[in-house]
């Protein structure tokens, strides 16, 4: 079985940072959509370290994979190439930095985005963004996604449905290719609109997809208030069997929104201090500001059985009780 097809730090995006770990950097995606009518928040902003595939390959005058033949300290040259966009003869040079060289050996196939009208071409990614294939399958699959997404980077809702229909699949690569365009702010915010997070929503609950899909699919949602909303009547039609990583991102965007359907959500899972989620709203819990979440904080501070329930509870009314003084509240 060969390697998966690597995309860098945007891999990492796709995996690594899935589930509820992922959910405080994207909150800050989820609400600075102001054209969209959702307030804004500044809280645990991470930026992606790579670009969205549309913005690369709007940067890039050739696309091609080929095979990595030599890699020298200011130049790689590959081998049986073919160009997917664009022309390029079967063996060529590109240029590299030797201090941010891509992470490639000889016998990589590799997809390149190019720049210049000649060998040596200039490699346009950064090396957190460098796509290795993996086979004979993963090649025919990039190629298809460039040409796909190449046909409709200039159209931003046409753009948006791909990007939703590969994060939606259970090619791991692809899906994270299509997480990473749709967390592009600047570029979905004017067809980030109330009926795509509804639709975003709708994946997220269904309970017969994958759930990495729905984990996907509940990160966009909550980019517009409509999807918190759908998400959070999810949360109280399910908790406490929610699953856990849909359930913190809906609670943690509706109270940075202070709406009041998430503190009435967050006052029942924090009746559950045990379970996973109820852990989650107690560090949450700091975002609250209406007195049923106090005095639900307060009961658990004091009533738990468990001690480090107990200790956890009262940590959090302090941060609460610090917060809203900080607010004025």
């Amino acid at each position: 079985m060969g390697k998966p097809a690597g995309i860098g730090a945007l891999g990492r995006f796709g995996r690594a940072r899935s589930g509820a770990r992922c959910a405080r950097a994207l909150v800050v995606f989820a609400l600075g959509l102001a054209a969209a009518g959702s307030a804004t928040a500044q809280h645990g902003f991470v930026a992606p370290e790579d670009r969205p595939l549309h913005e690369r390959l709007g940067a890039a005058r050739i696309v091609a994979v080929a095979t990595v033949a030599a890699v020298g300290s200011g130049r790689i040259r590959v081998e049986d190439a073919v160009a997917i966009v664009g022309s390029v003869e079967p063996e060529f040079q590109l240029k590299r930095s030797p201090s941010h060289p891509p992470p490639w050996v000889p016998g990589d196939r590799v997809l390149l985005l190019l720049a210049g009208a000649r060998s040596p071409y200039r490699w346009v990614d950064e090396p957190v963004e460098a796509i290795t294939l993996s086979d004979a399958g993963a090649e025919r699959r990039f190629r298809r996604a460039v040409l796909e997404m190449n046909a409709v980077r200039l159209e931003p809702a046409a753009r948006r449905d791909l990007y939703a229909r590969w994060s939606d699949g259970t090619d791991e690569d692809l899906a994270a290719l299509g997480q990473r365009g749709l967390l592009d702010v600047p570029g979905m915010a004017p067809v980030l609109d109330a009926d795509f997070a509804l639709e975003r929503a709708a994946v997220a609950t269904d309970a017969g997809r994958p759930i990495e899909v729905r984990r996907r699919a509940a990160r966009i949602a909550v980019r517009h208030p409509a999807g918190i909303a759908a998400l959070l009547r999810y949360l109280a039609r399910t908790f406490p069997a929610t699953d856990v990583g849909i359930g913190e991102v809906a609670l943690e965007a509706g109270l940075l929104l202070r709406d009041p359907a998430a503190e009435a959500r967050l006052v029942d899972v924090l009746a559950a201090p045990g379970t996973e989620l109820g852990r989650i709203g107690l560090r949450l819990a700091r975002f609250a500001s209406g007195s049923d979440v106090e005095r639900k904080l307060s009961e658990v501070a004091v009533g738990d059985p468990d001690a480090a329930v107990r200790s956890e509870a009262t940590h959090a009314l302090q941060r609460l009780r610090h917060n809203r003084a900080q607010r004025g509240g």
